[in-house]
């Protein structure tokens, strides 16, 4: 009996033992990663930042508490925080690396901090509110802007002395300096001008005159260009340092204010504060490459001709969720217009279209890099968007103006505008693209165009308040579904009439067809369902629950999985098309409404109308969504991954093994005794 006992005592610790391993091993790095992730140290009013030579630390000033924090890049956790004097805002850090020097404007001062000690050893005196800080190459000098004495302080790293003091014109903001060390170039935010310092006589070589309120200021690494950024003209200018003459004006976000080069020299990304935008210009074309909001509502959705990707249109947070179609979790949100609905992608999968409602845009996504890559203005109020087979033209329906714009997407520019009936919203193209057929909300009709002609070929009455609108892939039916008659229209391609009416659940708003045109999948909004029509009977086979108020619908390129955006509920329901059952339910943005699947079936984009976001889910696997901060101070849940639970589980049964063998090699050797 004490034997048999000890035996039993003996094999529940294993037990226990072993779920402790499969805790140590997939849990606890879990929340070791999620409290790292969510221990980021409280900045005040952070303002300038500034990065060590081998990119190791960041140095972060901190107006409100007159301190410096440095940030460790690779744990992104502070390590160190410098008391220095009053307001520093500018900070710089010497070539080699080993002091960061930080203007202080409160108390017209430089702290210079080692970066060894993370301590300040000298202070300098510099003018009255001094901004802005530039070191030259050979680390020999700094330069200050001093805002309130319209001057430029040289400052020598040897003595850690004012050598020279430059007067420039008015209100000095922002000071660059060439990479060959022969020029500064100081912004002045008075006088809408930039004053060229030659470094070699410390004198003003030039004046340049560029936009209003000019604030901050980079040079190409080839030394070639200069780009200023006008605060008050919402615009970038081009100077050509060889002749110290504007070359270009770009216009970009409200109140542009920093500025800063990629290494290559390909790229000038410039912060717009009155739009909470980044705009990133090509230096080679001196044309925006791409608009970047950083700063909730999904809306509409698409699907990337590929299958890979699907986009969501974030209304409120102004962003595109991109939705992994392999994995059904967001691997990317990116930045739009304001309340981006309808989404549509490109045959070749590699572009996303997004109107953005509330700004009469439509924002062109690169769906490879995962940027904004071009903006497009359209009419009042866009919603709708379909692109033709061959990918030539997107058609965007502008609800507020009552027309239908068609952009040619190799030139990004509107063509025509196309008037159509009152609140035009949904648009769906013919599989040959001769045709593209759009909702009229207000008129309760559809409007056929001719895509050859741009014009108006038929007005079909349907139901009330029609809004949803899909071809089926052979281009014969027309389903339209009517949000205030609770049905969807049939409308027969080749004769422009409706030829069957299917009564759907509480305000249908959205449609889509599998790719073999055996079914049409509606969303009712007020009943929380998704309707299943059979469009051989044009009748409704099943009836499938999902989250409150589902808007947008998508399929994938492979007819197995519908993905249906719930707008109340923040969440994407992923069906089954074999089991028409809800196989898994997708966290994404606030306000998800519009969806769409690429071509390759790997991502879903799902667009959320409240957060202005689009996610993007993965496709394929249970994987939970994943959310990609905007901001430092976002917290990113952690999830229990697959591999970690394979890992632990694998260690955990080999220690079990082992052990239990000792005891079984330990119980044999008591026997034999």
């Amino acid at each position: 009996m004490k034997q048999r006992t000890t035996k039993t005592l003996t094999l529940c610790c294993i037990i226990l033992l072993a779920f402790f391993l499969f805790y140590a091993l997939a849990l606890l790095p879990q929340q070791v990663q999620a409290n790292s992730l969510k221990a980021t140290t409280q900045l005040t009013d952070p303002y300038g930042v500034a990065i060590t030579p081998n990119g190791e630390y960041a140095y972060i000033t901190n107006e409100g508490s007159d301190t410096v924090s440095v940030m460790n890049t690779t744990t992104n956790k502070v390590t160190a925080s410098v008391p220095v004097e009053n307001d520093p805002i500018g900070v710089t850090v010497a070539p080699d690396g080993k002091e960061a020097y930080v203007s202080n404007v409160g108390s017209n001062s430089v702290s210079i901090i080692s970066t060894a000690t993370n301590t300040v050893t000298a202070t300098a005196l510099a003018g009255s509110e001094p901004l802005s800080l530039a070191i030259t190459p050979d680390g020999a000098y700094v330069y200050i802007t001093n805002e309130a004495s319209d001057s430029v302080s040289v400052l020598s790293t040897a003595t850690n002395k004012v050598t020279v003091t430059i007067a420039v014109v008015s209100y000095p903001g922002a000071v660059a300096i060439s990479p060959n060390g022969e020029f500064a170039y100081v912004t002045n935010e008075g006088s809408a001008v930039v004053s060229v310092i030659n470094t070699s006589t410390n004198t003003v070589a030039a004046t340049v005159p560029v936009g209003s309120e000019p604030a901050g200021v980079a040079v190409t690494p080839n030394n070639e260009y200069v780009y200023v950024t006008n605060e008050g003209g919402a615009s970038v200018s081009v100077i050509n340092a060889q002749t110290n003459t504007v070359i270009a004006t770009i216009l970009v976000g409200a109140s542009p204010f920093g500025v800063t080069i990629t290494p290559n020299g390909e790229y000038a990304c410039v912060t717009n504060e009155g739009s909470d935008t980044v705009s990133v210009i090509s230096t080679d074309t001196n044309k925006l490459a791409a608009t970047i909001p950083v700063g909730s509502y999904p809306d509409s959705v698409a699907v990337a001709p590929s299958g890979e990707y699907a986009y969501v249109a974030n209304v409120a947070s102004n962003t595109i969720s991109i939705i992994s179609t392999v994995v059904n979790r967001v691997t990317a949100i990116i930045p739009v217009g304001y309340e981006p609905g309808g989404i549509a992608i490109t045959p070749d999968g590699a572009t996303a279209y997004i109107a953005n409602g509330d700004n009469d845009s439509v924002s062109v996504v690169n769906a490879v890099m995962d940027i904004v890559s071009a903006t497009v203005t359209v009419g009042s109020g866009p919603y709708g968007v379909a692109i033709t087979p061959n990918g030539e033209f997107a058609y965007v329906a502008n609800a507020g103006s009552n027309t239908v714009s068609v952009i040619n997407t190799a030139a990004g520019t509107v063509i025509t505008t196309v008037n159509v009936g009152d609140g035009p919203n949904g648009v769906a193209i013919t599989s040959n693209g001769e045709y593209a057929y759009v909702t009229n909300s207000g008129g309760d009709t559809v409007s056929v165009i001719n895509t050859a002609t741009n014009t108006v070929k038929a007005n079909i009455t349907v139901g009330v308040n029609p809004f949803g609108v899909a071809v089926t892939p052979n281009g014969k039916y027309v389903y339209v579904a009517n949000d205030a008659s609770t049905t969807v229209s049939v409308i027969s391609t080749a004769s422009n009439k409706v030829t069957a009416t299917v009564p759907v659940g509480s305000f249908p708003f959205a449609v889509a067809i599998t790719p073999n045109g055996a079914y049409a999948y509606v969303t009712n909004v007020g009943s929380g369902s998704v309707y299943v029509i059979s469009t051989a009977t044009n009748k409704v086979i099943t009836t499938i629950a999902v989250d409150t108020e589902p808007y947008g619908v998508a399929v994938t390129p492979n007819g197995e999985y519908v993905y249906v955006t719930n707008a109340d509920s923040n969440t994407v329901s992923v069906i089954n098309t074999t089991t028409n059952s809800v196989v898994e339910t997708v966290n994404v943005g606030a306000g998800p409404y519009g969806v769409a699947v690429a071509p390759n079936g790997a991502n879903a984009y799902v667009a959320n109308d409240v957060s202005n976001t689009v996610y993007m889910i993965s496709i394929g696997t249970s994987a939970p969504t994943i959310a990609i901060p905007t901001s430092s101070t976002t917290t990113q849940n952690s999830t229990l991954t697959p591999t970690n639970i394979l890992v632990a589980s694998v260690i955990s049964v080999i220690t079990v093994a082992i052990i239990g063998l000792f005891v079984f090699q330990k119980s044999k050797r008591k026997k034999s005794n």
